[in-house]
């Protein structure tokens, strides 16, 4: 089965300018924003053990804020306007500190390069895109019958037993109980079994080589998966630091879909979600 899309507003990058901040300390850093008499909308900063880093993140900050679609060729563009970015000096390097040195404290209290950037957008149609999806139909009512025996042993829970085409049962029981319902709910209202939800996940993936997952530890391993559980993406770097505003990062790589390379970044102390997005291949 393939899913036709419609022609959504499409936010195209227009006019910016992108710019190294140089390295700063979170507690000393001005922040960067527009002024009232900016010729530009929108605005955004990443951070960064060196400045490709740095410049990384810029880009990640700028493709989750929501106000654009950060495609190949955008991010092309601001690249070469931008120029090289070094990957060889780190922040302390620059400052001229010995990481090591413990009477400074710098592995507890690091610096960062920051890169900004601010920009225009433009609207545009897109053109109509066919995708290819699995063959997943709504999931319907089957029967209505007794699915388990309540916790002491005795009497019997009813609910509806639901199939779809894939051939996944789950139960809806009735009176709702605690745990989920055995399936997600798509655009168009449409019930997904969890297994098939990975599915849909690894396909759009391959499409949009961006997604918003989750980082979790199993068995004392960090991986990367979807918000049912049934996607595992194993972490095969990890590396946590501070974050200005957010307290702490935690960057991880991994394999994903056709065996490309993707990164993801988790911010905060309480968060899971993972904004992931494809390298480009070496």
């Amino acid at each position: 089965m393939t899913t036709e899309t419609k022609r959504p507003v499409v936010l195209h990058l227009g006019d910016f300018t992108v710019e190294c901040l140089g390295v700063e300390y979170p507690d000393y850093f001005g922040g960067y924003g527009l002024g009232p008499n900016s010729e530009y909308s929108n605005c955004a900063y990443g951070i960064g053990n060196t400045e490709a880093e740095a410049l990384e993140d810029c880009l990640e900050m700028m493709a989750q804020s929501g106000s654009i679609d950060l495609d190949d060729e955008a991010e092309q563009r601001i690249r070469e306007d931008y120029g090289r970015a070094d990957d060889n000096v780190t922040a302390a390097d620059e400052l001229g500190v010995d990481e090591d040195d413990e009477e400074c404290a710098f592995a507890d209290f690091p610096a960062y390069w920051h890169v900004g950037i601010k920009w225009n957008i433009r609207e545009d149609q897109r053109y109509e895109r066919i995708r290819n999806i699995p063959r997943i139909q709504p999931l319907r009512y089957e029967s209505y019958e007794a699915v388990c025996t309540d916790s002491d042993g005795y009497g019997r829970t009813w609910g509806y037993v639901r199939r779809a085409d894939c051939g996944e049962e789950k139960v809806h029981v009735n009176p709702s109980g605690c745990g989920g319902t055995g399936y997600a709910t798509g655009p168009n209202g449409e019930k997904v079994c969890y297994n098939c939800c990975a599915l849909r996940d690894l396909a759009d993936m391959r499409e949009r080589g961006r997604a918003v997952l989750y980082l979790t530890v199993r068995e004392g391993k960090h991986v990367v998966t979807n918000w049912p559980g049934t996607l595992t993406l194993p972490v095969k770097a990890y590396r946590k630091g501070r974050h200005n505003w957010a307290g702490s990062r935690e960057d991880v790589w991994f394999t994903g879909p056709a065996g490309r390379e993707w990164w993801g970044v988790c911010y905060g102390h309480n968060s899971q979600l993972c904004r992931c997005r494809r390298l480009r291949a070496a």
